[in-house]
């Protein structure tokens, strides 16, 4: 069952490569969704350095493999594990039998951006990536493809065995993949992280758009003081409050309420995670 509609959300970003039009050619970079599901009204006392919430991050679409595959080209090797998620990806083939087809992506590496002399250096928007296609769309990928790398020849569909998937609207991206908020102490300090393959993307600010305008949050998150000793925190996709803060112990209470509808929120695959002020 579809668990949520994407409709009204910030269009994905387009990346139109620039290899030779005769090759496969990479249309979207899909955009990882942080979604948080309806929830019921709770509270829980959290310490210092404790995780307050984690969600898992998930794609609009994606084919969940029901076999291991393994795909090689060149000097270049990756093998796909049942159960993993390969994001359905907008491609285009200058083949004509490819027209109707369907065609799925590992992501790709989730690398920070850094800085050098002042200078942001945020990684290729032309990482090489294997794909998976199902040229007769019947749930079967019988071809594979590395886009945006290799030799010509490595560029273009060649057949593997055939490799029966799901395909799975708001597949979970995988294990790794997560946003989390994580409390450091105090009355009302937070640090929101976002983990990509397992490891916590480098950002001092983050903004996303939705249906209901333009939000920008920093990593470190603040309260607003509503009540004697009571905070409000705003993080992405939801609001709760924390009280009952234990200089001793440095914990606090936290209570959220409940909610009937989804949250999602867009993660960008890079360029809207950020430094501002350098």
């Amino acid at each position: 069952m579809r668990l949520f509609k994407f409709a009204a959300l910030l269009p994905i970003l387009l990346c139109v490569s620039t290899e030779a039009s005769a090759e496969p050619r990479l249309l979207e970079v899909p955009t990882r969704y942080l979604v948080i599901p309806p929830m019921e009204a709770g509270s829980k006392r959290i310490t210092k350095n404790d995780l307050a919430f984690e969600f898992a991050l998930r794609w609009e679409s994606a084919a969940v493999l029901a076999q291991d595959v393994a795909v090689a080209v060149d000097d270049r090797r990756q093998t796909f594990a049942r159960g993993q998620a390969l994001v359905e990806t907008r491609l285009q083939f200058a083949d004509p039998v490819f027209a109707s087809a369907k065609s799925f992506c590992a992501p790709r590496v989730a690398n920070p951006s850094s800085k050098l002399g002042g200078l942001l250096l945020g990684r290729s928007l032309a990482d090489g990536q294997f794909c998976l296609i199902d040229r007769e769309g019947d749930s079967t990928a019988e071809f594979s493809v590395l886009v945006n790398a290799g030799t010509p020849a490595a560029r273009e569909p060649r057949p593997i065995a055939p490799v029966p998937y799901t395909l799975t609207p708001g597949a979970i991206v995988s294990e790794g993949d997560s946003v989390k908020l994580r409390y450091r102490g105090g009355r009302d300090s937070f640090e929101l992280q976002i983990i990509q393959q397992g490891q916590a993307r480098d950002f001092q600010t983050f903004e996303y758009r939705d249906r209901d305008g333009r939000h920008r949050f920093s990593r470190w998150l603040f309260g607003d003081k509503v009540a004697d000793g009571v905070f409000a925190v705003q993080m992405p996709g939801m609001q709760f409050k924390i009280s009952g803060y234990d200089p001793t112990s440095n914990s606090a209470l936290i209570e959220w309420p409940r909610t009937e509808r989804p949250a999602i929120v867009p993660i960008p695959d890079d360029v809207k995670l950020r430094y501002f002020g350098y």
